[in-house]
């Protein structure tokens, strides 16, 4: 966004919920169930150089946790013959400019 602090601010208002600093500049917005980072346009090349926004303000990851190790949506892409990446335990689907990465909830 481009006025992380200002986003920030509002939807900690919205959600009843603090912000703290994002050690890659920006906040944090954690969440009962989750978090949102809103972070400013030059943050973003230090999380994925390979990707860049296409528009302020932008959602550029998601990230989802599963319980089966990810077994399910490896299965899912690769009926659907669709592309990932493997970084670590995670997989990462590009799709519209955003990144769906699908981590395995630790046990």
């Amino acid at each position: 966004v481009d006025q992380p602090a200002v986003t920030a601010a509002w939807f900690s208002r919205l959600s009843g919920h603090p912000v703290t600093p994002d050690p890659a500049g920006g906040f944090v917005l954690r969440l009962d169930q989750g978090r949102v980072r809103f972070l400013p346009p030059g943050a973003w090349p230090v999380i994925s150089a390979e990707i860049r926004p296409p528009s302020l303000p932008w959602i550029g990851a998601l990230t989802l946790r599963t319980r089966d190790s990810n077994a399910a949506i490896r299965r899912l892409l690769a009926d659907r013959d669709m592309e990932f990446t493997v970084l670590d335990q995670a997989v990462l689907i590009q799709e519209s400019g955003v990144v769906l990465r699908f981590i395995p909830t630790e046990p």
